[in-house]
């Protein structure tokens, strides 16, 4: 039987993030550094993470595997205020059908390498992204039906990420 919704509280967020041992160990005593983002990912340039623990664990496993050196897989988690999210300037995809044109033209224009969101103004990107996860390959347009992403893009939006800790697989 499912537990009862609690009273809203507008409690922190918790966001996880997947890695190895020693990237964790690094963003725990350094934190997050933008510049080591990689370009050709699902929403531009940025630290990524997620809701799902799970989903995390997945992503920390298969980074470690990947990993030159023998590394074990960690998951960061991070509380994030939501009236310190509410501040930020979001870029928010709730749903990534085959129609649904915006999500996958943001998608293709960041995984071709575009390096930026295409605003114009004072900053060339969102400070957050929230979305589904694009499941392999982007042209097939298809999603992780249970998986989800939040990209912080911008040193404002790092900002919020507090209160980290780790646990090693």
């Amino acid at each position: 039987m499912p537990m009862p919704p609690t009273a809203w509280s507008n409690q922190d967020l918790v966001l996880f993030h997947g890695t190895t041992e020693g990237c964790a160990r690094r963003i725990m005593a350094e934190g997050v550094r933008l510049s080591e983002s990689k370009v050709w990912t699902d929403f531009g340039p940025g630290f990524y993470a997620c809701t799902y623990r799970p989903q995390a664990a997945a992503w920390a496993t298969s980074r470690a595997l990947r990993s030159n050196t023998p590394e074990r897989p960690a998951v960061l988690a991070f509380q994030v205020s939501r009236d310190e999210l509410a501040t930020l300037e979001s870029l928010v995809f709730v749903r990534a059908a085959l129609d649904a044109g915006d999500y996958w033209n943001f998608v293709a224009a960041c995984r071709s390498g575009l390096g930026h969101h295409g605003r114009t103004g004072t900053s060339a990107f969102y400070d957050v992204v929230f979305g589904p996860v694009v499941a392999d390959n982007y042209l097939r347009r298809k999603t992780h039906l249970t998986f989800d992403q939040v990209s912080f893009h911008t040193e404002r939006a790092v900002q919020t990420l507090t209160s980290q800790r780790f646990s090693i697989l």
